[in-house]
């Protein structure tokens, strides 16, 4: 049996409100960029099943 490294018990130190803000930031843009790519991606398939002669 293989033990489980635990967590520290101690916090981590506070961010600064603007070191929160970019990580928010980050986050967001991350987001869109993830739902850009699947939106794109469904748009893709649409497109095979709508005209199979463009399938690569």
């Amino acid at each position: 049996m293989t033990k489980r490294k635990r967590l520290d018990p101690e916090p981590c130190p506070a961010l600064s409100p603007r070191a929160e803000a970019a990580i928010v930031r980050l986050a967001e843009l991350l987001g869109r960029q993830i739902a850009r790519e699947l939106h794109e991606e469904q748009n893709r398939q649409r497109e095979q099943k709508d005209d199979p002669a463009r399938q690569p």
